[in-house]
């Protein structure tokens, strides 16, 4: 097997030895099938290759997540050389997922910069920005258009807002971009690549300014740098890190393969090996702490047409030991190749941009093989819960539980002989000490389950809704105490119902009562302060209470101690069970209040600064 290859590479070590014409690909000894793969490449636009996928809902993030492959999935799936937990991916996709910009790093070489296949437009960076920012596009926001560009040679580059205006960039042989200045590129969208053409001019890529005028035009985007220097290995990128790699970077992908040494010297203090790892612990002590991704490239040159001389194999180390995503062109082609299998990584349509560069067919390969990653790991992350293991048992998708600051939001104003009171115990509700005061609530009882209806049939669009339980959280207590009527007043239907706060044992506990509702998204409840119940009234005559143990020597068990008109409110529960018999909650603590209060301690803090 390894004889196979070796003929095979060295055959194709040959036929690249011509430069790369960037009017189209090099077809000098090229199979029939490698010629019209090499066409297909050359013309590749990943935005026109991303389908609805239909298994998701429409308006959904992941609605574009769908993509027509050309490569087969057998030689993706070779080609994804190492996953490990993706960790730092996972997040970076889940973030741009939910809308988030991104601002993404290149580092490597010529591959990387766009040697041997006509520039930076086509390289597997700008493929993958392309179908990034088509798949996961970031929120538009309407601070978009101000702010500068931050310098891509900058240390410390404040940044430039929502935007990420450090875009689409080369940096040049030099080093980077001189200070004040935006580094810039080539970009897919039709509108930025004419004014881009326009101030380039036909002339080589050189540093040009960015007006602010012509950023206004570029709609919202993932932003990303091409730091690659041609020419350049692991050791230089290292030094000059900061001078190449987008400040506050989320995701990187690191391309070097081709350009170190592929000898094998680990234990020698001049191991080539050395100022890989040190670039890689520094882009991943970022404080972003941004994804790295090796993209492991393959070029017939530097390797002398030997299969096994790259240095590939060593850097598989580094992913497995610090868990970093690796793919490899040379894993998805060969292998393959070698066997007679799949005609759309035939070696020759995709080793076709010169002796030291693969052609876009490799670029392609490569983009397809992070776009697989991506979308295994995005999905992964994203995959929606399995139905419920109980028929229609979805979680409410409404606000359920309205005590503290979240009862008063409920209270229609204005609002007579009812105070909102803590009563000095931190256990804040509304208090009517005199009978015959109304306070009046609206509240949402017509609860989302996860997108359906919780109708009578199950989740039937159009089916009549189920009632619901709303649970009226109150203070019941041994003295003093009155009665409410509750009653619903618009919107909702219920039976109304008289809440009694009177509990002849000595203590004062929070409680529930059921009271079942018609759903509706406006639900007016009224609730009416009254006399005595008819408990107190009767303990009071009996003198009952004078027996129960546990009072003060003070209290006295007749109408003046026992009897009163105060109710107090704790709360609202609204049930998220359509059609159930009673409600889920029994009593509030008196922690939930304090857990409450806490909570919002958290809330009112200063934000911190989020991670660009």
């Amino acid at each position: 097997m390894l004889g196979q290859i070796a003929c095979l590479l060295q055959l194709l070590f040959l036929a690249g030895l011509s430069s790369a014409d960037h009017k189209g690909p090099q077809l000098t000894n090229l199979t029939e099938t490698e010629i019209k793969y090499a066409h297909i490449y050359w013309k590749y636009k990943p935005t026109e290759r991303i389908t609805r996928d239909v298994g998701q809902p429409v308006g959904s993030r992941l609605t574009n997540l769908g993509y027509r492959f050309l490569v087969p999935s057998a030689e993706r799936l070779a080609g994804i050389t190492y996953v490990g937990h993706a960790a730092r991916l996972r997040l970076a996709l889940e973030r741009a997922r939910n809308g988030e910009a991104l601002r993404i790093g290149a580092l490597g070489g010529s591959i990387t910069t766009g040697h041997g296949v006509g520039g930076g437009n086509y390289t597997y960076l700008q493929y993958f920005m392309d179908w990034l920012n088509a798949a996961m596009p970031p929120h538009q926001s309407s601070s978009e258009a101000g702010g500068d560009t931050a310098s891509a040679g900058e240390t410390g580059a404040v940044d430039p807002g929502p935007r990420r205006r450090v875009l689409h960039g080369w940096v040049d042989k030099a080093g980077g971009a001189a200070k004040g200045e935006s580094v810039i590129g080539g970009g897919r969208n039709d509108r930025v690549g004419r004014i881009r053409r326009g101030l380039r001019g036909d002339g080589p890529r050189h540093m040009l300014m960015w007006p602010q005028r012509q950023r206004n035009l570029l709609s919202a985007e993932h932003s990303f740098l091409n730091g690659a220097v041609p020419g350049t290995m692991s050791g230089y990128t290292s030094s000059c890190l900061k001078i190449h790699l987008i400040p506050n970077p989320d995701l990187v992908f690191v391309e070097f393969t081709v350009n170190d040494s592929h000898l094998s010297s680990w234990g020698e203090e001049d191991s080539p090996r050395r100022p890989l790892e040190r670039l890689l612990r520094k882009v991943l002590n970022l404080p972003s702490n941004p994804a790295v991704v090796l993209v492991n490239m393959f070029a017939m040159g530097p390797s002398n047409g030997i299969y096994w001389q790259t240095a590939e194999r060593e850097f598989m180390e580094f992913t497995a030991y610090y868990g970093l995503p690796s793919v490899s062109l040379r894993a998805a082609v060969f292998p393959s190749a070698t066997a007679g299998g799949a005609e759309e990584v035939s070696p020759g349509a995709i080793f076709n941009g010169g002796a030291m560069h693969p052609g876009r067919g490799g670029h392609v390969v490569v983009t397809e093989l992070l776009i697989t990653l991506c979308l295994e790991v995005a999905l992964v992350a994203a995959r929606p819960l399995p139905p419920p293991l109980f028929p229609g048992n979805h979680g409410a998708t409404v606000e359920t539980c309205y005590i503290q600051d979240q009862l008063q939001a409920l209270v229609q104003q204005p609002v007579v002989g009812w105070n909102w009171t803590d009563e000095g115990r931190g256990k804040w509700g509304y208090v009517a000490t005199e009978p015959g005061k109304t306070i009046k609530l609206k509240v949402n009882t017509q609860i989302g389950m996860g997108g359906s209806s919780s109708s009578i049939d199950g989740d039937g669009e159009g089916a009549e809704l189920q009632p619901i339980i709303v649970q009226v959280a109150y203070l019941q207590s041994y003295r003093g105490m009155g009665t409410a009527r509750l009653s619903c007043e618009a919107g909702c239907n219920c039976t109304s119902i008289l809440l009694d706060a009177y509990d002849a044992r000595p203590a004062s506990l929070a409680v529930t009562v059921d009271i079942k509702v018609t759903q509706h998204s406006e639900c007016h409840l009224e609730l009416k302060s009254g006399l005595p119940s008819a408990k107190a009234v009767q303990a009071a005559k009996s003198g009952a209470a004078e027996g129960v143990t546990g009072l003060s020597s003070g209290w006295e068990g007749s109408s003046k101690g026992l009897l009163g008109y105060k109710f107090k409110l704790i709360g609202l529960v609204v049930g998220e069970d359509p059609g159930a018999a009673k409600g889920t909650v029994t009593f509030v603590r008196g922690n939930t209040a304090d857990i409450f209060n806490r909570m919002q301690a958290l809330g009112s803090d200063k934000p911190q600064k989020s991670r660009e």
